[in-house]
C-alpha cells in the first residue's frame, strides 16, 4: 500500500469519527414516565434473573427482544449475553446498540461485536468511534470499539488502527483500547512492521500505563516471526532497566525470536540478574531456537536450580533440542537429581530420546525407569516415567500393555496412549522400523483400536485424533471400521458426560466418510442458577486449602453469576476435597477440578461459557477450564502469570487476593483438602 492510499485511509476513518459524532440518530426516544439513569444490576430482580437464565438456555429471539427495552440495564445485560452466544444472527441489531444513549450499553454492543467476530461489523464499529460524547464516558466505549475491530477487522484497518497518535499519555482506558485492539490483530497472525514498531513504542516510552506497556510486551513474545536488530536492538535497552516483570516476561520470549546468535551471551547476562522465576522461565524457553552447544553449558547451570519449575524449563530444552552424544551425561542428571521432582522424569526422557545407537545405555534407562514404575505408588510419577520411555519408539510394547491395562490409574493409561500416538507420527518411522515398519504400523492401528474399545473416556478423547492423520491412516481403508466407533460412542456416557470423547469420536466418523465435522453447537440445559446462592455469593470469598498451604479467592460474581454459583455448591458438597491438581504448566496455568484426574473426568451436567470483558492481565485470575464453548461444569485454572490470548474464550469468576506464593509452588499431584465459602 503506497503512503497516499494510506494517508487517505486515515483521512477516511477520521472522516468517519467525526460524521458519527454529527448524528442525531443517537437521540434517545422518549420511554415514558419512568426515567433510568445507569446499569444497577441486582440479581434480585425477576427480569434480570430471566434475563440471565434465558442466556444460560441460550434463547436468542426472547434475548434480542430486550434490545429495545427502556430500563438500559436490561439492554446492558442482553447484549453482553451474546459475547458469549457469539450468534451471527443478532449482529444488525447489536449494530443499532451502538448508538444507544447509555454508554455502558454501546460498550457491551461493542464487546459483543467483536466476540462474534463478524466482518460486516467493522464498519459499524468505526463509525461509532466517538472523539466527544454528550452523554458521558466516550473513552470506555471507545476502548471497547477498538478492541473489537481488533477481533473482527480486515488487515487494511490495523494500519489505521495502529496509526492513531492522538492519544495522551494520560489517556490510559484509549491507550488500553489501542493496544488490545492491535494484540487482537496478533492473536489473528495480522501484523505489520508499523504495529510492531507501534508497540515497542508504547515500551520506551516509560511514562506509558503499566497495564498498556504489559500488552504491548505480551504482543511482541507471542507474535509468530522473528525479529532482526531492527526490533531487537529497542528491546535489549528496555530489558536491563525495565522493573515491571509483566513487560519482562514478554520481552524474554521476543528476544527468543532474535536472528543474531550473539543474543545467547545476553540472555545469559539477564538469567543472572533476573529475581522472578517466571521471567527466568521465559529466558531458558527463549534459547530454544538457538544452537545447542551454545546454549549447554548455561542449561546445566539452571538444571540445579532450587526452585523445580526453573529446573523443569531448563529439562525441556535438553528433552527438545538435545544431542545423542550426551545421552549418557542426561542420564547422570537424571539420577542425581531429587527423586520425585519434575526435571528428573524429564531429564530421564531426554536421555531416552538421546540414546539411539547406545545399546548399553538403552538398557540401562529401561531397567531405572521400569523399576521406578513398578515401585513407586504415587500415580503421577508413574506417569512421568511412561512418558519418559515413550521417547524412544523400541517401548511401545511396554506402552501398549500399559495403556491396556484396566487397574492402571487414568493418568497412566493416557500417558501411555499419547506415547504409542507420538511414536506413530515420527517422520523417521520408517527408518527407525526399518524392514518392520509396515507391519508395526498395522499392530499400532489394531492397538489403538482395542483402547477405543475399551469406552474410556481418556483414551476415546485421546486415540482418535492420530486415525485422523492422512499421512499415517488412509480413510478409505477404515470404512469398515465405522460401526465400531458408533458402537464405541453408545458405550460412553450420555452428554455432557465424556464430551471430548462424543466430540472425538463424532469427528473420526466424519473424517472417514470425507464429510465435515459440524460441533455440537448447543448442548442440553442441564444446570440451572441457583439465584439464593448467587445473591449470597456477591462479596463471598473462598479459601481453598492445598497441601502446599492456602489460597485465598475473591469470587467476580457480576461477571460470571452462575460460575461463582456452581462452584460455591460444588465446594459446599465437598466435590473438590482430594482433588488433584493434574495440570501444572510452568509460568502458566495450574489446573485441577477433574473427577478422573488426568482431566478428562466429566460431569453429569454442563454450565454456559459467561464472557465478559474482563482480562486474564496477569497471575492469579481464576478461570473455567473448558472443552470448548459452553462446556464447563468442574475443572478450573489459576493463572501464574499474564495470559491475554485467553481472554474472552475462558471465563473469569474470580481472583486470587492472597497465597499466590502457594499457587506458585503447586506441582502435578498437589491437592486440594478443603475449600471454604466466606
Amino acid at each position: 500500500m503506497t503512503n497516499n492510499s494510506l494517508n487517505m485511509n486515515r483521512i477516511q476513518f477520521l472522516f468517519c469519527i467525526c460524521i458519527a459524532c454529527l448524528m442525531t440518530g443517537c437521540v434517545p426516544p422518549e420511554y415514558g414516565r419512568v426515567q433510568y439513569s445507569g446499569i444497577n444490576i441486582d440479581f434480585r430482580d425477576p427480569t434480570v434473573q430471566l434475563l440471565y437464565t434465558l442466556q444460560d438456555r441460550q434463547t436468542v429471539d426472547s434475548l434480542a427482544h430486550y434490545f429495545r427495552d427502556r430500563n438500559p440495564t436490561y439492554r446492558y445485560i442482553s447484549a453482553m449475553a451474546f459475547a458469549s452466544i457469539k450468534d451471527k444472527k443478532v449482529v444488525d441489531s447489536l449494530v443499532l446498540l451502538l448508538k444507544d444513549p447509555e454508554a455502558d450499553v454501546r460498550s457491551a454492543a461493542a464487546f459483543a461485536l467483536g466476540q462474534i467476530g463478524d466482518r460486516k461489523a467493522e464498519s459499524a464499529l468505526i463509525s461509532s468511534f466517538r472523539p466527544i460524547d454528550t452523554v458521558g464516558m466516550p473513552a470506555r466505549f471507545n476502548a471497547s470499539v477498538l478492541e473489537a475491530i481488533g477481533k473482527c477487522g480486515s488487515a487494511k484497518n490495523l494500519s489505521l488502527l495502529t496509526g492513531i497518535k492522538t492519544f495522551k499519555i494520560r489517556d490510559t482506558i484509549l491507550l488500553e483500547g489501542q493496544a488490545w485492539g492491535i494484540y487482537r490483530y496478533g492473536l489473528r497472525d495480522t501484523f505489520t512492521g508499523e504495529s510492531i514498531r507501534k508497540m515497542i513504542g508504547f515500551l520506551q516510552e516509560t511514562r506509558y500505563p503499566a497495564s498498556v506497556r504489559a500488552i504491548a510486551a505480551n504482543y511482541l513474545g507471542r507474535l509468530k516471526t522473528k525479529y532482526d536488530t531492527a526490533y531487537t536492538n529497542p528491546m535489549l535497552k528496555i530489558f536491563p532497566t525495565e522493573k515491571d516483570a509483566n513487560v519482562r516476561m514478554g520481552l524474554a520470549k521476543a528476544l527468543g525470536k532474535a536472528y543474531q546468535p550473539a543474543m545467547v551471551n545476553t540472555l545469559e547476562t539477564y538469567l543472572q540478574s533476573e529475581t522472578d522465576w517466571r521471567v527466568k522461565c521465559n529466558l531458558l524457553n527463549a534459547l530454544g531456537d538457538f544452537p545447542y552447544l551454545a546454549v549447554q553449558p548455561l542449561i546445566l547451570t539452571y538444571l540445579k536450580d532450587k526452585n523445580p519449575k526453573i529446573a523443569a524449563t531448563a529439562a525441556e530444552y535438553l528433552l527438545a533440542h538435545g544431542d545423542d552424544k550426551d545421552g549418557m551425561l542426561y542420564q547422570k542428571l537424571a539420577v542425581d537429581a531429587p527423586i520425585g521432582s519434575p526435571a528428573r522424569y524429564i531429564l530421564y526422557g531426554a536421555a531416552v530420546r538421546h540414546s539411539s545407537g547406545f545399546a548399553r545405555l538403552r538398557d540401562s534407562l529401561n531397567s531405572d525407569l521400569k523399576n521406578e514404575f513398578k515401585n513407586n505408588p504415587n500415580a503421577y510419577q508413574k506417569a512421568a516415567c511412561v512418558r519418559a520411555l515413550a521417547q524412544a519408539v523400541w517401548n511401545f510394547d511396554f506402552l501398549r500393555a500399559e495403556a491396556l491395562t484396566a487397574t492402571n490409574p487414568a493418568i497412566v493409561k493416557v500417558t501411555a496412549a499419547q506415547g504409542l500416538m507420538d511414536i506413530a507420527s515420527r517422520p523417521n518411522f520408517n527408518l527407525l522400523f526399518q524392514n518392520d515398519a509396515g507391519r508395526i504400523r498395522q499392530d499400532l492401528k489394531a492397538t489403538f483400536f482395542e483402547l477405543l474399545k475399551t469406552a474410556d473416556a481418556g483414551l476415546v478423547a485421546e486415540v482418535p485424533k492420530i486415525l485422523r492423520n492422512p499421512l499415517l491412516y488412509d480413510r478409505r481403508g477404515m470404512l469398515d471400521s465405522v460401526q465400531i466407533l458408533t458402537d464405541v460412542m453408545l458405550r460412553l456416557k450420555k452428554l455432557p458426560n465424556d464430551l471430548e470423547a462424543h466430540q472425538e469420536i463424532a469427528q473420526t466418523i466424519n473424517y472417514i466418510r470425507d464429510s465435515v465435522f459440524v460441533p455440537k453447537k448447543k448442548l442440553p440445559h442441564t444446570r440451572s442458577i441457583d439465584w439464593n446462592v448467587v445473591n449470597m455469593s456477591l462479596n463471598a470469598a473462598a479459601t481453598v486449602m492445598t497441601t502446599k498451604g492456602e489460597i485465598k479467592m475473591q469470587f467476580m460474581t457480576r461477571n460470571a453469576p452462575a460460575s461463582v454459583a456452581n462452584f460455591v455448591k460444588l465446594s459446599r458438597s465437598g466435590y473438590f476435597n482430594g482433588k488433584i491438581f493434574h495440570r501444572v504448566v510452568p509460568n502458566f496455568v495450574v489446573q485441577t477440578g477433574c473427577a478422573r484426574g488426568d482431566g478428562y473426568g466429566g460431569m453429569d451436567f454442563s454450565i454456559r461459557s459467561e464472557l465478559s470483558p474482563a482480562h486474564f492481565e496477569s497471575e492469579g485470575f481464576v478461570g473455567m477450564a473448558s472443552a470448548g464453548l459452553h462446556t464447563e461444569a468442574a475443572q478450573w485454572f489459576i493463572t501464574q502469570s499474564p495470559a491475554m490470548h485467553l481472554d474472552s474464550n475462558y471465563t473469569i469468576f474470580a481472583k486470587i487476593v492472597s497465597g499466590m506464593n502457594v499457587v506458585y509452588e503447586l506441582g502435578v499431584g498437589d491437592a486440594i483438602q478443603s475449600v471454604t465459602i466466606q
